[in-house]
């Protein structure tokens, strides 16, 4: 994005705060972990983080990070089952962690990436995707539902959007959703499906894309400033590494459809987390930038990486310009079916990165993000506009 070595050292201090030490590693279970059934008993306990870390560095040192991460994710094993599903935990940060390592060919960062795939929290997000799996295997061959119709009918389920509660947080999905709307959620979710072949990557990237960015772009609320869903925000900022990995020739095809198919339903599930909010174009379309008017991609890249934050604001509007690339390659290939593919397209990407931008520069961290479109009590917090 163009940031200078002060600019790197000023976003590092902004959060050495944040920063803990990371307890040693345990030499005599680091070597445990070489059998797969010892290694599965050790997942989804933070606690064993620096475990895991070790023991994927020592590997990536032997084997190079390419083999180790096909090993682990993407074969037929109970280990790389596992593991698999663990990228999609964690509010999509293990996805994040290992794009960032495997665009920038950084072993450390693989590592890091793998670890905190293999240690974080189950969230009952693997039994959710099996489900969906499940379901769309009954209706084998049928075509792909258009995802913005998707989030729709997720709204409209009265069931769905009374299942989480605002004060459970970043739990909600665990705490609210899972236990009270699994199946109405994956039975919608179900249809969205992905085919094994490079087209319908294409298409399945570019709509989950850009559906996600609706979702993030247009739960605005008429009357009060421009805010964006902390949660569908990460949706956005994930999907440059979902593209990322289904271009890489070494990762099976069946795998890259399953990964995006699980991402663009993760995605519903998130959105459902946040309160189902009521999404409406318009306050995107006419959404009238204010810090960030006049600014093209090259002037929102600097201010970006100058915003003082945890990062969020530079990832988030680095992966809409790159959407914005991927998705102009296709939006004549839909015709009249562009709108419902692409809710968000042409220079919607750039108006969602401006309102980001106008919505977070010099605002307390703690007010840059909605962490629940869809609940009111947080809209009550919003600046009044005319």
């Amino acid at each position: 994005m163009g940031g200078k070595s002060e600019d790197l050292k000023r976003a590092f201090e902004d959060n050495d705060h944040q920063q803990i030490q990371i307890p040693p590693a345990d030499p005599a279970i680091v070597r445990e972990m070489k059998d797969a059934d010892v290694f599965i008993k050790y997942m989804r306990d933070p606690a064993q983080y620096n475990n895991y870390l070790k023991f994927f560095e020592q590997e990536i040192e032997t084997r190079g990070w390419r083999d180790v991460l096909y090993e682990y994710f993407f074969t037929p094993t109970p280990v790389a089952k596992s593991m698999f599903v663990q990228l999609f935990e964690g509010l999509y940060h293990p996805l994040i962690h290992v794009g960032f390592g495997i665009e920038f060919d950084q072993p450390a960062i693989v590592a890091e990436g793998l670890a905190q795939a293999a240690s974080h929290a189950w969230g009952n997000i693997g039994n959710y995707l099996a489900r969906c799996d499940e379901i769309s295997r009954q209706d084998e061959g049928a075509l792909s539902t258009p995802l913005q119709e998707l989030y729709h009918q997720v709204r409209a389920t009265d069931k769905i959007r009374m299942a989480v509660r605002l004060q459970q947080g970043p739990n909600r999905i665990k705490d609210g959703l899972m236990p009270n709307a699994m199946e109405e959620l994956a039975s919608i979710a179900a249809q969205f499906r992905v085919g094994n072949d490079h087209m319908d990557w294409e298409r399945g990237l570019v709509e989950s894309t850009s559906c996600a960015t609706y979702n993030a772009a247009a739960a605005q609320r008429k009357g009060k400033a421009a805010k964006i869903d902390f949660f569908s925000m990460h949706a956005v900022t994930s999907s440059i590494f979902l593209s990322l990995l289904v271009r890489q020739s070494w990762i099976p095809s069946e795998q890259k459809a399953k990964l995006i198919e699980w991402k663009g339903r993760l995605d519903l599930a998130w959105y459902a987390s946040s309160g189902s909010p009521q999404l409406d174009l318009q306050l995107v379309t006419s959404y009238q930038p204010t810090l960030s008017k006049d600014m093209n991609w090259q002037a929102l890249y600097k201010a970006a990486i100058k915003c003082h934050d945890d990062g969020h604001v530079a990832k988030f509007v680095r992966a809409l310009y790159s959407a914005e690339g991927e998705a102009r390659e296709l939006e004549g290939r839909f015709d009249k079916d562009t709108a419902i593919t692409l809710p968000i397209r042409g220079d919607l990407w750039l108006r969602t990165a401006q309102m980001c931008l106008d919505s977070t520069t010099d605002v307390p961290l703690d007010e840059k993000w909605l962490m629940g479109a869809g609940f009111d009590p947080l809209w009550n917090r919003v600046t009044d506009v005319a």
